[in-house]
């Protein structure tokens, strides 16, 4: 079931980065998923898992690269600070 809802939610972020010409923001599609992205790691889910989850489903850096568990790190930081400060 989480396998499930993992895949589920990471086409989601794909679909909402954008295609190739035009993409939104890392940090931003972070802010956004942020609840979900919370309910996962909640259930166990680790930063590694969702960047791969992630690059499955396409979403890649503009280099061509996957996003690292660290950047995932890193951004759920940032977003969870901007939340906070709001």
């Amino acid at each position: 079931m989480v396998r499930v809802e993992l895949d589920g939610w990471a086409r989601d972020f794909a679909a909402d980065h954008g295609c190739d010409d035009v993409t939104v923001p890392f940090d931003r599609m972070v802010l956004r998923h942020l609840p979900r992205i919370e309910a996962l790691l909640a259930r166990g889910l680790t930063f590694t898992t969702l960047a791969h989850a992630v690059t499955r489903a396409g979403v890649q850096r503009k280099d061509g690269r996957a996003y690292s568990d660290k950047q995932f790190n890193m951004a759920v930081r940032r977003a969870r600070s901007q939340v906070s400060m709001t």
